[in-house]
């Protein structure tokens, strides 16, 4: 294959998981056909086969395409934190560890506008009731939960295990939410919260109270 033909591929693959990112934020992968996304894609509907083999294969590739930096970006945190700790040194603390598990979350968003659908696709798939959605996306998930775990357990030796897992998961519920609400800019704003008359939220800088948030209940007694 010519540098034109593979550059020519790697074009309409991109286009077909741009879409793909976009159709399954706004509508979830039951709601989005795959005739519908070559449409929008402008490609056959026989690209999808062609690209990633399924529709699973496809759904495979769009998580592969963002969590896998950002899972790596969340490792690196983590592993900074427990690196001193594991050595004799000093244990990290909870905001450390929630920021390490929720700041490259932000740090997308502000980093890359296009990710805002991602994003978004990160916020479902945290209570998407597909099966197969569920599975890829934990089978991506395990392994930085894990160093969480890890990471969390230390700043918290007192704290039972089980309840802690629980914690954590309140912890990525309360982050799937707000994700799933997508704020670009930071702030909260467009939430819907229009209809409680005279009421504001504007202004409020959603990653910063959502890790005092996190951080408070984790240390709860």
């Amino acid at each position: 294959m010519g540098r034109k033909s593979r550059d020519r591929d790697n074009t309409t693959r991109e286009r077909i998981l741009d879409w793909a990112e976009r159709l399954f934020a706004q509508k979830g992968v039951k709601g989005t056909s795959v005739r519908e996304l070559c449409a929008k894609a402008g490609v056959n509907v026989g690209a999808v086969s062609y690209y990633f083999d399924s529709k699973e294969g496809l759904v495979k590739a769009v998580l592969a395409r963002r969590l896998d930096p950002l899972n790596q970006a969340r490792r690196d945190s983590l592993e900074e934190l427990l690196s001193s700790w594991r050595k004799g040194g000093r244990r990290p603390e909870v905001e450390e560890v929630v920021r390490a598990f929720v700041g490259p979350a932000f740090e997308l968003l502000h980093r890359n506008d296009s990710a805002s659908h991602f994003v978004s696709l990160l916020g479902r798939a945290f209570a998407d009731p597909d099966p197969t959605v569920k599975r890829l996306f934990l089978e991506k998930m395990a392994p930085v939960f894990l160093l969480l775990l890890e990471a969390m357990s230390a700043a918290l030796p007192d704290l039972p295990e089980e309840r802690l897992f629980w914690r954590l998961h309140f912890m990525i519920g309360s982050m799937g939410h707000i994700l799933a609400g997508r704020f670009p800019s930071g702030t909260w704003s467009g939430t819907g919260w229009e209809w409680l008359d005279g009421f504001d939220p504007g202004g409020v800088d959603v990653q910063e109270e959502l890790v005092a948030f996190v951080t408070a209940g984790l240390e709860a007694l």
